[in-house]
């Protein structure tokens, strides 16, 4: 069986415990029995085990993960998962910077730490130019195949029957 290839887009505390696992399981020898292996319902999923998952991407919005490999950026701040694996390997997917949709959390604005947690300021018009997608969308050309319905005036029905 090939493997699975998961992309991860916010690398934050639950990337680092989903790569820390796979790292963790894969390492760990198979319990005797086969049936328990401690923190893992099934070992086995379908002929899959834990060693078969491969994060093959990953991507974020804040400068101090965008550049790094993946197993460094799992443990860059603001993440504050503590580290089970005592060393994961070497190498894997470089964190590139993603679009900045929805855009920040308020509270991270003031995240106490040595680096600002700011996507580059032109990072957002810089990704819809590229993606070719106009600076303001109107309703009808983000969506040319939805009919808007607009609201039919009737006529006021007369309160009394009959």
């Amino acid at each position: 069986m090939g493997k699975i290839r998961v992309a991860v887009v916010g690398v934050g505390n639950c990337a680092s415990a989903l790569a820390q696992g796979i790292e963790f399981y894969r390492e760990s020898p198979a319990a005797a029995d086969a049936d328990f292996v401690p923190g893992l319902m099934n070992r086995d999923i379908g002929g899959y085990l834990p060693g078969d998952i491969a994060i093959v991407a990953a991507f974020d919005i804040d400068r101090r993960k965008v550049g790094r490999p993946l197993t460094e950026a799992i443990f860059s701040p603001p993440n504050c998962t503590k580290r089970f694996v005592g060393r994961m390997p070497a190498g894997g997917p470089v964190v590139r910077m993603g679009p900045v949709m929805d855009g920040v959390a308020p509270h991270m604005a003031d995240y106490p730490t040595t680096g600002p947690f700011s996507p580059p300021p032109s990072r957002r018009a810089t990704w819809k130019r590229s993606c070719g997608i106009p600076a303001r969308r109107s309703w009808s050309t983000t969506f040319p195949s939805v009919r808007r319905r607009r609201p039919v005036s009737t006529p006021r029905r007369a309160s009394g029957r009959g």
